[in-house]
């Protein structure tokens, strides 16, 4: 069935009343509202300061919508009083409005793309509040608009359920590594030590280079950068980027499969590719590995060292670490029976997180693809 098309203003107001600096209420700003899901993290505290300035009071009844770079996507139902930042506009539901339902049809794909073609500012893109105001959406009966939220609800829970297993494993394997093969630091096990010049061949990352370059290769390939590596880092799948033409001779890309490693920006940081691809000057990769040690097992032995290797890290601006440090580096080599081992739990761990993310991303969708076709 269609609903009628309206303004969003007959689903809600404006309401901006502001809160003086003697309420004792708690603040949010816009860093402490999580993109696309709307998850308030009050105990994350804000880089923008504590609500000294102008704010905007709230309830229970309200839904804040970030008008600031609405790309992001942030839309959040609180469930308390409090005070917020002026790039949080309070929106108040009228009669007839289900809160959540309001919160849903503001996340929609449709509601960014509306307001962010009339957004003010380049860098900083800010909502006209008119525009979304006038922005036609479907207003289905108030009965109808609680399935659609119970549906969207249901397709939250999901994906909030699946992160806190992601947590969870992330939490646990660096814990088992330890366990199994002691910290990289100390090395308690006493396991006989190689340096990683011994046990493989360390390859810098290049930049794009212009065509008649000694360096350029014909035809565009891969190029891994920071922003591809996944939260956990492993098996990242870089984007294509067209304009990425590598050399054929020191930037002939890392296989599949192989270990790379952040060397200036976020020091440390290391990463299993999951296809071939080239790496940018940014990074290194580990090349013709040791058959003494495996892939994975060299990869959290550099998640395990990472605090460590940014504290070798020099600048203060721009931070990096060098080649030949990275070279001396120690590297305990225990058992290839235990590294075995570790490898056997870490293919049951990949296959249950697997098994569990295609389940998850099939209710997600489904659920998502209902509720959004209700919404649009």
């Amino acid at each position: 069935m269609a609903w009628p098309l309206v303004p969003l203003s007959d689903l809600c107001s404006q309401h901006r009343a502001a809160a003086s600096a003697s309420d004792d209420l708690p603040y949010i700003a816009m860093d402490q509202v999580e993109g696309n899901t709307g998850e308030i993290r009050l105990e994350a505290g804000s880089r923008s300061g504590n609500g000294d300035g102008t704010t905007f009071k709230f309830d229970a009844r309200h839904v804040l919508y970030g008008k600031l770079r609405p790309y992001l996507n942030k839309v959040a139902t609180p469930d308390f009083n409090g005070k917020c930042s002026t790039e949080l506009v309070p929106l108040l539901p009228h009669e007839g409005t289900n809160r959540r339902f309001l919160a849903y049809v503001l996340r929609r794909d449709e509601t960014i793309k509306t307001v962010m073609t009339a957004a003010v500012g380049a860098r900083m893109p800010r909502a006209s509040m008119d525009v979304l105001l006038a922005m036609r959406v479907p207003l289905p009966p108030l009965a109808e608009q609680q399935r659609i939220v119970e549906i969207l609800d249901r397709a939250a829970a999901i994906q909030r359920l699946r992160r806190a297993a992601e947590e969870k494993a992330r939490e646990i394997i660096p814990a088992l590594f330890v366990d199994m093969f002691g910290d990289p630091a100390t090395n308690p096990k006493g396991w006989d030590e190689k340096t990683v010049d011994e046990l493989c061949t360390l390859v810098r990352g290049s930049s794009p280079r212009p065509q008649g370059d000694a360096r350029y290769f014909n035809g565009p390939v891969p190029r891994l950068m920071i922003a591809d590596i996944t939260r956990d880092g492993v098996y990242v799948t870089p984007q294509i980027d067209s304009l990425t033409e590598l050399g054929a001779t020191k930037s002939r890309p890392m296989t599949k499969g192989s270990v790379v490693m952040a060397v200036s920006g976020a020091v440390g940081l290391p990463a299993i590719l999951a296809i071939d691809c080239c790496i940018h000057d940014g990074f290194v990769g580990f090349r013709n590995l040791s058959d003494q040690i495996t892939a994975r097992y060299f990869y959290w032995h550099l998640v395990a060292r990472r605090q460590r290797s940014d504290g070798e890290a020099v600048g203060a601006i721009f931070r990096n670490i060098t080649t030949d440090q990275i070279r001396a580096w120690k590297v305990p080599v225990p058992p290839s029976a235990l590294q075995r081992k570790f490898e056997t739990i870490m293919d049951a761990a990949d296959a249950a997180t697997t098994a569990s993310s295609a389940a998850s991303d099939v209710a997600v969708k489904v659920a998502a693809s209902l509720g959004q076709s209700l919404l649009g």
